[in-house]
């Protein structure tokens, strides 16, 4: 039997410390059955390619080809369905915002932007956070702050389970969105993003910089003022561009 395998990501096995204790023996366990026999590889990048390639190579798996197959997103018109109460409300405050989206758990580095949007309260010049996507593992520092920091309560707005027309709506209304991860098997908001022609600010790693759109501006997901400077620069253009209207 011939089998081809898709394969997102290898993160499980070079990143373990992002997973469940358990994740990376499962994961491991099942690429190992799956290449019991001859397979051919689709993967959604050239970056997790090339790490394919490699790990093939050091697990003796049986190979046939590794082929490169990148996903494509095209924006839909957006439903004529006014959204929930919530969202609504959310997007008739004017203040600006900024979103992140995403499953909330360690490698999207949502601590990142938390601590930064604390110092933003501490200098009484805080944007808006729209945070969009489900809490996931290994997160207790996160959802502390996101569940006991009163400083960025205010400030700070979590959507867990929004459709897609939602999930559109309050991306083309921010200022940019924001994805400060460490590693990455593609990054599937980034394509969102571009379809949408909505602003980048992402991390510097190669999945990012195979599919993100131009003008995008990559930093490292450690460079915490190098962030700041670019989230204030993006808040002082739009200033200055309502002023000269």
């Amino acid at each position: 039997m011939r089998r081809i395998v898709y394969l997102h990501d290898i993160i499980p096995l070079e990143f373990p410390e992002y997973q469940r204790p358990a994740t990376r023996a499962e994961f491991s366990a099942y690429l190992d059955e799956m290449f019991g026999t001859p397979v051919k590889i689709v993967c959604n990048s050239d970056d997790t390619a090339n790490r394919v390639r490699v790990l093939a190579e050091r697990q003796h798996w049986r190979v046939e080809d590794v082929t490169v197959l990148k996903p494509e997103l095209v924006a839909n018109p957006v439903p004529v369905i006014e959204p929930r109460s919530a969202v609504l409300k959310f997007l008739r405050d004017e203040r600006p915002f900024f979103t992140v989206v995403g499953t909330i758990e360690p490698r999207k580095n949502h601590l990142l932007l938390l601590n930064l949007w604390r110092e933003f309260v501490s200098a009484g010049e805080a944007p808006r956070l729209c945070i969009i996507g489900k809490r996931g593992w290994e997160n207790a520092s996160v959802l502390d702050m996101l569940d006991r920091c009163e400083a960025i309560r205010e400030c700070i707005t979590e959507f867990g389970d929004l459709a897609d027309y939602e999930v559109q709506l309050l991306m083309k209304a921010s200022e940019a969105l924001l994805f400060p991860s460490f590693a990455e098997g593609l990054g599937i908001p980034i394509l969102e993003a571009a379809a949408l022609g909505v602003n980048c600010v992402a991390s510097d790693i190669p999945a990012f910089r195979e599919i993100a759109p131009p003008g995008t501006i990559f930093l490292h997901p450690l460079d915490g003022l190098g962030w700041k400077r670019e989230i204030y620069s993006r808040l002082k253009r739009d200033t200055q561009h309502i002023r000269a209207m």
